[in-house]
This record gives structure tokens, C-alpha cells and sequence, in this order.
């Protein structure tokens, strides 16, 4: 299968080059890459254009999960991945995921391990408990997700009206749809933070929670089959 990989960027030209060349690296040739930029203000589209397997394109929108959108509408491939401009593949990831829906035609979607890396002292979670640095974990993660196209035909795609929390949304729809979904034993993804994470620096706290506390009750709801409120 041919694999459309979106990557929403905004002012990434500190993370990008490294993004990008975990992408560059993979095993697996047989992908597209749409990059959909905020539009940023600092490298990040020279940094983009210059990775010449990439098709850059400024964001008509506003919002990570518009520009995830956008993309969408944009891809052309049999499967979607998405990746941060901040985050890491490993060689093999879209390998070893392409595999599995080829080889497993009722699977929907499949996930992997990931791992965290704090990058900076006085990064989010830097000064968390070792241990949650120390093991891979089984990651409901968009950045480590490879999905067919057409489970975006049957679930939508992701919500505009959160400014951080769409993908816990997203996935939260996904796992109570009753779809077939797989998670590789292997750690594909590492996922880095930093000074500039928005879902975890103080200042986006108070919406952070707000919105997940949304999520969770429309969760019930749409489970008791009660109206979708927003």
C-alpha cells in the first residue's frame, strides 16, 4: 500500500531537519509526504522545501488539527500516518505497520510502542518519575497510528473545536467504534519533549483540562447513547 504521511509544522525549525530525516530513513519507500505549515514565521519553509520528497503547502486554516485536516484532504495514499515536527520514527515503523494491514485485512488501524524523551532540563515532564523514561509503552498515539484511509471515511475526520485535545477525541472515537485494531510489540516512536509542548506546558493547563473533561463526559453520552453535546 502506498502510505500518505502528514506532518503539521508552525514555527518547527528547531525539531524539523531531525523529523524529517527519521522519515527519510525508512525502510519502507512506497510513501508520499505533505507538510502543512502554520504558515511559520521562522526556517521552517526553507527547512521543508528542502527535503525534495515533500510536498510543502501553507495552511489555509488555523490549528494543529485543521492542518491535520487539510492534509487529509490532500493525501492520496491507501494509509495515513501523521508525525510531529518535534518527534521521531524509528527505520522501520512504516515497514513493519504496512506489513500488518497487507498481511491482516480486517485490521483497520495498528499502533506500536513509544517512548518518551525529555530533551532539556525544565521540559515538561523532565522532572517526572525515571521510570517513565526508562520502558517503551503501548502508545494510542496519532504519531505512531498507521490507518487505512477509508477509516477516515467512517469516522471523520478530527474535531476543530479543541485548541489542544482533537486527537484524544479522535481516539477515543476510534476505540469505541468497534474497530479491528492492532498494536506492534516493537517501539517505533519516540516521542520528545521540550520547552514548547502544548500539551503540557503550565500555561495550557486550564484548557487542557477543560477540554478533557468535554471529552470525557461526551464520551459517556455518545456511549449511552445519548445526543453528542459539544
Amino acid at each position: 500500500m502506498r502510505v500518505s504521511v502528514i506532518m503539521p509544522v508552525l514555527n518547527g525549525a528547531r525539531f524539523l531537519s531531525d523529523a524529517l530525516a527519521s522519515v527519510a530513513s525508512q525502510t519502507f519507500a512506497s510513501f508520499e509526504v505533505i507538510i502543512v505549515d502554520g504558515p511559520s514565521m521562522d526556517e521552517t519553509p526553507q527547512i521543508a522545501r528542502a527535503y525534495t520528497r515533500a510536498r510543502y503547502v501553507r495552511q489555509s486554516g488555523s490549528g494543529m488539527w485543521n492542518a491535520l485536516n487539510e492534509g487529509l484532504a490532500l493525501a492520496r495514499g491507501d494509509a495515513v500516518a501523521f508525525l510531529s515536527s518535534d518527534d521521531l520514527w524509528h527505520p522501520d515503523k512504516l515497514r513493519l505497520q504496512n506489513d500488518w494491514l497487507r498481511d491482516h485485512p480486517e485490521t483497520s488501524c495498528v499502533f506500536s510502542y513509544a517512548r518518551y524523551l525529555a530533551l532539556e532540563p525544565g521540559s515538561p515532564l523532565a522532572d517526572a518519575k525515571p521510570e517513565l523514561f526508562a520502558q517503551p509503552f503501548p502508545a494510542y498515539l496519532t504519531e505512531n497510528l498507521l490507518a487505512r484511509q477509508s477509516l477516515f471515511d467512517r469516522l471523520g475526520a478530527f474535531p476543530t473545536e479543541y485548541r489542544i485535545s482533537s486527537d484524544i477525541d479522535w481516539l477515543g472515537r476510534l476505540l469505541d467504534s468497534g474497530e479491528n485494531i492492532h498494536i506492534l510489540p516493537q517501539t517505533l516512536l519516540t516521542k520528545r519533549f521540550h520547552t514548547g509542548n502544548l500539551s503540557t506546558v503550565p500555561s495550557s493547563a486550564s484548557d487542557y483540562n477543560r477540554e478533557l473533561l468535554q471529552i470525557m463526559r461526551n464520551r459517556i453520552l455518545r456511549n449511552r447513547g445519548a445526543v453528542y453535546i459539544e
